[in-house]
């Protein structure tokens, strides 16, 4: 008997679609980018986080809409 394997769930697919490792290793370089460009070394904890989060979702969002837009070139491969 073949037990057929258990779909992931939504959020684990979207979390997929977004790719993390990528994501994490942009957000880590903006981090890096942003502590080392501050004057003096004060570094704005608010603008800090809002810069990161903000990298992070946008890079995880163009990494789905990737997805999306190639879905019929990947289904070729």
């Amino acid at each position: 008997m073949v037990r057929e394997a258990a779909s992931p769930s939504l959020p684990a697919d979207l979390l997929e679609l977004a790719k993390p490792r990528i994501t994490s290793l942009v957000a880590l370089t903006t981090a890096a980018g942003f502590a080392v460009a501050s004057p003096y070394g004060e570094l704005d904890a608010r603008l800090f986080a809002h810069t990161v989060v903000g990298t992070a979702l946008v890079c995880g969002g163009s990494a789905a809409l990737n997805h999306y837009l190639e879905r019929a070139l990947d289904a070729r491969m």
